[in-house]
């Protein structure tokens, strides 16, 4: 009895695992969707690019980004 209470128990780790791995990627990928519905131009992993209004030439690199920051260019890693 001690075995299939085992295996059982097993099954559901896994299944919990997998359920909370499926969850990180879909938030993941709802965060990508809308940080590139903002504007935001996917580099790599990590890392985003802004092109604001404010035509300076020069580009801040962020770790928050923060809406204020929405005239500037930024390069945003995380």
């Amino acid at each position: 009895m001690k075995k299939l209470d085992t295996e059982i128990n097993d099954t559901s780790v896994v299944t919990n695992l997998t359920e909370k791995i499926n969850n990180e990627i879909s938030e993941l990928e709802i965060q990508t969707l809308e940080s590139e519905s903002m504007g935001w131009v996917y580099l790599s992993e990590g890392a985003y690019t802004h092109e604001g209004s404010n035509k300076s030439g020069v580009i801040q690199v962020v770790g928050i980004a923060q809406p204020s920051m929405s005239e500037s260019n930024i390069l945003w890693l995380f």
